[in-house]
């Protein structure tokens, strides 16, 4: 108790619970995101503390990385790694946050079905640990580029697809990090 009030920076002992809480609260903010598209916009409270907790656990995150590298003798394949998983779990938190900050009430079915498959994707893969199905998520990219050349598609679609898309392409290298640092042994 008194090295962690002495020396706080020690958090990064804690990579697991910080790399699960973080992705526990994006996939919660990613949650009423998606809600939203689905019943209409709105401001609420529950929305602005998901969307507060998610870039709050990053934050925390970032944290932990960035002390993890000012160790002594840190290991140089595990600081790497961590950067890494940092920089693919923002990105996943800043394509939600785009889907975030342009959300309005969707009445495309194909599009709230493709949604809400990737919210339970994500949500299955990083929290409950499932496999990664990569024919499921090809299967999946092929529809978004099949429904984004259609013609009638509005700007707006066009933003979603593309957002969700993003998150689905680098959810297999962020696996792998995420893989690389929960097996990694911290001295």
């Amino acid at each position: 108790m008194a090295v962690s009030w002495i020396w706080p920076d020690w958090n990064f002992r804690n990579i697991s619970s910080n790399i699960k809480k973080s992705s526990l609260a994006t996939l919660d903010y990613f949650a009423a995101v998606v809600e939203q598209y689905q019943n209409g916009k709105d401001n609420s409270i529950a929305y602005r503390t998901a969307r507060r907790l998610a870039h709050n656990a990053q934050i925390d995150l970032s944290s932990m990385i960035s002390s993890l590298s000012t160790e002594p003798n840190p290991d140089p394949q595990l600081v790497k790694s961590a950067f890494r998983y940092l920089v693919y779990s923002h990105s996943q938190l800043s394509y939600i946050a785009a889907l975030g900050s342009h959300r309005e009430q969707v009445t495309d079915a194909q599009i709230l079905v493709l949604m809400r498959w990737c919210q339970q994707t994500l949500t299955g893969v990083l929290l409950q640990q499932q496999p990664l199905a990569t024919y499921d998520i090809d299967h999946k990219l092929a529809e978004i580029q099949r429904l984004s050349t259609q013609q009638n598609q509005s700007a707006h679609l066009l933003l979603v697809l593309k957002q969700i898309s993003l998150l689905l392409e680098t959810l297999p290298e962020l696996l792998k990090l995420r893989h690389e640092l929960l097996g990694a042994e911290i001295k």
